[in-house]
């Protein structure tokens, strides 16, 4: 594997970003992917053009880091993770951030009001899963943007778990609200 021994980012003449990287021998067979490994660059190999000359590289093409913005086309995802976040007894109040995670845990130890915050943007859908611990020993004040199957929320287990999915694509506006299971055991 070839260490990287210069990594600069120019724009060239016709106006595009350029990564040039050098691996500081005369090899001229240095492989892309080597110089890549650990740069912290993630480069798609679709959007990848350039030639290797003596020990420089010039690549063109999208140059991306892990918190860009990126869309994906026909890709299949194999193996994923999402955010969780714990969110333990909820108190009065909890509010649940689309940009904290999308899988929350809570459990109901007293009436609380829920807020649903920061949604995808309008045109985007997006929505998070709720796991609900004794969701029916308490009243639980839903969001009024909330639709439910029927108009009206669910009646949900006093002493057990409820999984429960939202979802929205008009930024909020509307959310979708579905009871996945309840009751598990």
């Amino acid at each position: 594997m070839a260490t990287i021994f210069d990594l600069t980012e120019n724009t060239a003449p016709d106006g595009t970003d350029r990564l040039y990287i050098t691996d500081g021998t005369n090899d001229e067979g240095v492989q892309i992917a080597n110089l890549l490994k650990g740069s912290g660059a993630e480069v798609p190999a679709a959007k990848i053009t350039g030639t290797i000359t003596n020990t420089q590289v010039g690549l063109t093409g999208a140059i991306v880091g892990t918190t860009d913005t990126q869309t994906l086309t026909n890709k299949t995802i194999q193996t994923y993770g999402i955010t969780g976040s714990a969110a333990g007894n909820v108190g009065a109040t909890e509010t649940f951030d689309c940009t904290v995670a999308n899988y929350f845990t809570a459990t109901l130890d007293q009436a609380s009001t829920f807020t649903f915050s920061n949604p995808p943007s309008s045109g985007n859908a997006g929505g998070f899963r709720l796991v609900l611990t004794n969701g029916g020993a308490y009243t639980i004040t839903w969001p009024a943007s909330v639709d439910w199957a029927g108009g009206t929320a669910p009646t949900l287990t006093a002493s057990g778990v409820d999984i429960l999915d939202f979802t929205t694509s008009n930024a909020g506006t509307t959310w979708y609200g579905v009871v996945v299971a309840t009751d598990i055991k």
